[in-house]
């Protein structure tokens, strides 16, 4: 036909459009063909209807692995369907067959952040470690990661030893949520572990501050605290910085106390006499000491002596031999942290006492326990706290 023949299209279109008009003025009609025609297609449709609500129904019902298996024969390309089923077998502990269902969210649909992440995490989880780096670097190239995603990243990476890829994330994190603690934390304690005191003490620092932003009710949390307390104090006393790792150091053994942790007072009042006697205030460095051993004697178990008393003893007597306390208390602590410390301890020092003393020594030895707490009870005269 010559394309400028129009008359014929006319034509045409008119015969389709009256043959259309007779189909439906018969589908209408009273006839049984075409009254049994159209119940086919209303029960069609309704068995349509009915399959997408059972699989609406299987998927929604998220904790049932028989359901989720139903609608997952139903509808094997729906990735939501993937992420449910695999969140029941992870709930059972079915380690291999959530792998697989994560594997095939993701395989469904490749764009779902939140699948390619729940598997990363769950590798991390079970210790899978290089195929958790195999996740995350393939997220890394595809995805803007977020700071959930980079706090993880970099957790994996400080297990593999990657100190510099495990700051970088962590950096990450921090930049995508300037109030995200565990970021600051992670990185507080990363500088720490390459002695960069300065930035240590900077997160460290952040970190706290974060904290007080949240009311800690839990023990438990003003003991990790009193721990976080002690290395800020650490980190600023090897910068010479005495006056704010005293503050610290008399922070954590407050928090300490607070949480009903005799043992670790103990640590952080022998780190506060530490500091103290670097700030020549011999007199609170006395107390403290006096106090921490207090605390271990009411810890120490007499059948299973904890050795580390032995070396608070030991630290006690170099600090009374060093203030001229009169020298039966310095030989008695010198003596308890033999007892607690056996072979290891150092005995050259006692020996000297001892020389020293002459025949009084053998009767500190009768009465150690007595003359060891009486030491505990001394107070240093004016004149040395003069000094």
């Amino acid at each position: 036909r010559l394309q400028g023949d129009w008359s014929s299209d006319v034509c045409s279109s008119d015969l389709v459009i009256a043959a259309l008009s007779d189909a439906l003025d018969w589908l209408r009609g009273p006839s049984l063909p075409a009254h049994a025609l159209r119940l086919g297609v209303v029960a069609v449709l309704l068995v349509l209807a009915l399959v997408d609500q059972v699989k609406y129904d299987l998927t929604l019902d998220t904790g049932s692995l028989p359901s989720l298996h139903r609608a997952q024969t139903l509808n094997p390309n729906d990735s939501s369907l993937w992420l449910n089923l695999a969140n029941a077998q992870a709930k059972q502990g079915r380690v291999e067959d959530t792998v697989v269902s994560l594997r095939r969210a993701i395989q469904v649909n490749p764009q779902r952040f939140d699948a390619q992440s729940a598997l990363a995490f769950y590798y991390l989880r079970h210790e899978r470690y290089q195929e958790a780096a195999t996740q995350y670097e393939e997220m890394e190239r595809h995805f803007r990661l977020d700071s959930s995603s980079w706090m993880n990243y970099g957790l994996l990476e400080w297990q593999r030893q990657r100190t510099a890829k495990a700051m970088e994330c962590w950096k990450n994190a921090e930049s995508l949520d300037p109030k995200n603690k565990e970021a600051q934390l992670y990185l507080a304690e990363a500088y720490d572990s390459l002695n960069q005191n300065p930035d240590a003490i900077r997160h460290y620092e952040r970190y706290l501050v974060l904290l007080g932003e949240q009311r800690l009710t839990d023990p438990a949390d003003a003991k990790n605290l009193a721990l976080l307390s002690m290395k800020l104090a650490a980190a600023y006393q090897r910068e010479g910085r005495l006056e704010p790792s005293r503050f610290y150091n008399e922070k954590a053994a407050l928090l300490a106390q607070q949480a009903h942790d005799p043992v670790l007072e103990s640590l952080a009042r022998f780190r506060l006499a530490d500091s103290l006697t670097y700030l020549h205030r011999q007199e609170d460095a006395l107390r403290n000491y006096q106090a921490a051993l207090q605390l271990d004697i009411l810890v120490n178990d007499r059948d299973h002596p904890d050795s580390t008393i032995g070396a608070d003893w030991f630290s006690y007597a170099q600090f009374l031999q060093t203030m001229a306390a009169p020298p039966q208390f310095v030989l008695a602590a010198y003596l308890k942290a033999e007892e607690l410390l056996g072979e290891k301890a150092g005995t050259q020092a006692r020996q000297q006492v001892e020389k020293e003393m002459g025949r009084e020594a053998a009767q500190v030895r009768k009465d150690l326990n007595a003359v060891a707490k009486e030491s505990l009870r001394y107070a240093l005269p004016k004149s040395s706290l003069n000094r």
